[in-house]
């Protein structure tokens, strides 16, 4: 476990050590103040689902602090299911996992992939299988962590089974020096106790109605939160990478990239009926973030914003505000 969190801790650290001879103990000790974040540490995240596995430009890789890939699910019984990572993306998961500059998570569940969290959270043996079965995979994969995406606890009856599983979730993977984060979407209630068993909320400011993502909802989000008991310092703002039409008229939603293509030097964030996020609104968010005392943001989804070399990436946007500010 020491070694493999030596390898861990040397490849995600942002200087790598020019001298050696350190007492084996000392180094397993910054290993985990390197994989556990400080509360106080500057966060930048995004997702990257399974099918943008090639599609993604890895130089945004060096932006982030936090990469979130999307997703294994987990079966009834407390096993993962990986049949969406089966062959070549298993073999790019490790690739990235060693390679990437950033802390790597994964991601469990998602829209459509959560049918078996009710029963795993209802059962103190599922709950631990589930719990070992994540180490294992982090161990193996060398990952730094595990991302929860339940959508959604459907009752009050889930909702307190999910407090329980993330506190379970919460002992058993931080007793192996792993993260633990969540994405929830900020209409459903959260108990302030989920806040203090993990080390992050990833919070999905956007889906609302007409102008989906915008300051003025983020802003009421994170306060409602906040007012709510989550401490400022576990809860990071989602930004979208994509646009959804102003009107539902059942049109599908577009990626950024794609959006962006189309708009000739508008800065209201909308084209052609959809409204989505440009790089003005990502530096207000940035802003929201910091004066609101939060880490910072994260991305849904990597692989739909613009090349890295791009002036109007929002990634890179929201990295260059969050280090240089307004």
């Amino acid at each position: 476990m020491i070694v493999v969190g030596l390898s861990r801790c040397l490849l995600r650290s942002p200087r790598w050590p020019t001298w050696v001879g350190l007492l084996l103990v000392v180094t397993s000790l910054s290993c985990q103040a390197q994989t556990r974040p400080e509360p106080d540490e500057r966060f930048l995240g995004a997702y990257l689902p399974e099918y943008r596995l090639n599609q993604f430009d890895a130089e945004h890789l060096t932006a982030l602090t936090d990469l979130m890939l999307f997703s294994v699910e987990v079966e009834a019984e407390g096993r993962l299911n990986l049949d969406r990572w089966g062959g070549e993306r298993l073999r790019r998961l490790d690739e990235i996992a060693v390679s990437a500059p950033c802390r790597v998570l994964m991601s469990v569940g998602g829209w459509g992939r959560s049918k078996g969290f009710p029963a795993v959270a209802a059962d103190p043996g599922r709950r631990k299988r589930f719990a070992n079965e994540l180490i294992q995979f982090c161990e193996q994969h060398r990952l730094d962590g595990i991302d929860i995406d339940w959508e959604h606890p459907s009752s009050e009856e889930e909702r307190a089974l999910f407090v329980v599983l993330m506190q379970d979730l919460g002992r058993e993977l931080h007793r192996h020096q792993l993260l633990l984060t969540t994405a929830l979407a900020p209409w459903k209630p959260v108990d302030p106790q989920v806040a203090m068993a993990i080390d992050r909320i990833h919070l999905m400011s956007y889906d609302d109605e007409g102008r989906h993502s915008t300051p003025e909802q983020a802003e009421a989000n994170i306060r409602k939160w906040v007012a709510a008991g989550i401490p400022a310092r576990k809860l990071c703002l989602g930004i979208p990478c994509y646009g959804k039409p102003i009107e539902r008229d059942g049109r599908p939603a577009r990626t950024y990239r794609d959006l962006v293509d189309r708009q000739t030097g508008n800065q209201l964030d909308e084209v052609d009926g959809y409204y989505f996020n440009g790089p003005a609104t990502v530096e207000r968010k940035v802003d929201l973030a910091r004066e609101q005392k939060l880490p910072g943001v994260f991305f849904w989804e990597m692989a739909q914003d613009l090349p890295a070399n791009d002036p109007h990436s929002l990634i890179q946007t929201a990295a260059k505000r969050l280090r240089d500010g307004p």
